[in-house]
């Protein structure tokens, strides 16, 4: 309140105050919640019901795909049939897909489901494979690797989404019969379906693989133990994988369990995948400018230590949650880069650390906005609402953040950014009006004139 009486050097570092705020106002965390692995881990077994199995990721060119199965527990006579199936696309609804969507992308392998989509494919199937040792991975090794084949244009993309909705609402119990009529309704010729030519499926000819322009691997080049797949040009890609058992035993009884570890690396940029390459770079550069800003706040509040308010230390502390927020979420893109998996753990804190940071910012912006420290010593019965507002986003932006992170269904999350994004709106209301009669120049009365005296 000294300060604001006199116009000392104190005065000068509002402007600063404010501008600092509006910065820890700014937008909240643009990654981490969702991020793309580069490293799975999966169980096939003959409990349940399909084993299909469908990873997506948005990848650089020249990024390797490593498949490894292990089986844990097998029968007698048991023979594997192993299927992958790699594909790129331009449209993220086309990649970006679940296991009742994968299953239909398997069936048309050859053909868009999304136009103009423009992507290319690689279907592999092994021979089988006879279930005997277990602990000892199976020999998935794809040398030298093959070549992509473009997706045929499809002239009646409407019949495709149709099918594509069969697809989905179909009856687990059904889906023998209703993968039959989508063969039998697909446009494409089903000549080559998988399985009639097994090492052979989904490889084009010479003339194919110079067509996308790839270049022939040397032969002496050395492919990585477990790669099975090179991708082609960077962007969007999935990769389905499909297991299934059989056995030669007329009983029906038949009990296998297998462990599958599957891995996206490239060379350079290791599991991190091309969309999220850019936040790792965007978080580093925002921890050194949080650093600067917390020294050169340091530094201000070491010159004008005799005009310090008490609003200006929680400005310091917005600054250290701020820091503190994008140095957790560089670490987790870190150890997605190095490792290939997310810490949810780490996630979380940085969601509440950032809740956190602009829950006290917009606190700070609504108590300037009021007065305190310009022209009102204290706030008084304003202070109780106040609190209960910022406890309040408090609670929005956590819960917001915890299901954006868990990766839950998009309606349960949009259901929890509403509110936020409507108390947010009403924080900037209240604001605004505060601001406007703060401004306002302050009327005073005049004095009564004197009474002229007889």
């Amino acid at each position: 309140m000294a300060a604001a009486r006199r116009g000392g050097p104190g005065g000068g570092t509002r402007p600063l105050s404010l501008a600092l705020l509006l910065l820890a106002l700014g937008p909240g965390p643009a990654g981490g919640a969702g991020s793309e692995l580069g490293r799975w881990s999966a169980t096939a077994s003959s409990n349940n019901t399909e084993n299909l199995f469908v990873f997506s990721k948005t990848m650089f060119n020249g990024s390797l795909i490593t498949l490894q199965v292990r089986p844990k527990v097998c029968s007698s006579g048991l023979t594997l049939n192993v299927t992958w199936y790699l594909r790129s696309s331009r449209c993220h609804n086309e990649v970006y897909i679940d296991e009742k969507k994968a299953n239909f992308s398997l069936t048309n392998y050859k053909i868009e489901v999304e136009p103009k989509s423009s992507g290319q494919y690689i279907l592999h199937q092994y021979k089988p494979f006879n279930c005997t040792h277990t602990e000892v991975p199976l020999e998935l090794n794809v040398e030298p690797f093959e070549f992509p084949t473009r997706l045929d244009h499809h002239p009646d993309v409407q019949q495709i989404r149709v099918q594509q909705r069969q697809a989905e609402s179909a009856q687990p119990e059904n889906a023998a019969k209703d993968g039959a009529e989508k063969q039998k309704l697909s446009a494409v010729d089903s000549a080559s379906v998988p399985g009639k030519s097994p090492e052979g499926a989904g490889k084009p000819s010479k003339s194919q693989g110079e067509r996308v322009g790839l270049e022939k691997p040397g032969g002496t080049k050395k492919v990585k133990q477990n790669a099975v797949a090179k991708t082609w040009e960077d962007g969007p890609y999935m990769f389905i994988l499909k297991i299934e058992g059989h056995s030669k035993d007329p009983n029906p009884a038949m009990n296998w369990e297998l462990a599958i570890d599957i891995g996206m690396k490239h060379p350079l940029y290791e599991y991190i995948s091309a969309s999220e390459w850019p936040l790792m770079a965007f978080y580093m550069v925002m921890c050194v400018v949080y650093v600067f800003y917390g020294v050169l706040w340091l530094v201000l509040l070491a010159c004008y230590w005799r005009d310090i308010l008490r609003i200006q230390f929680w400005i310091g502390g917005v600054i250290l949650l701020g820091m503190l927020e994008k140095a957790v979420f560089y670490a987790e893109f870190q150890s997605i880069q190095s490792q290939g998996v997310s810490v949810q753990g780490a996630v979380i804190f940085a969601e509440v650390l950032c809740a956190v940071k602009r829950m006290l910012a917009r606190v700070l912006v609504i108590i300037a906005s009021l007065g305190y420290g310009i022209v009102k010593p204290r706030l008084g019965a304003l202070l109780n609402r106040v609190v209960g507002v910022g406890l309040m986003y408090l609670l929005f932006s956590i819960t917001e953040g915890v299901l954006r992170v868990k990766s839950a269904q998009d309606d349960l999350v949009l259901l929890a950014a509403i509110p936020l994004a409507m108390l947010d709106s009403a924080l900037c209301w209240w604001i605004s009006s505060a601001s406007d009669g703060l401004s306002q120049p302050v009327c005073t009365s005049p004095l009564p004139s004197p009474s002229p005296a007889y």
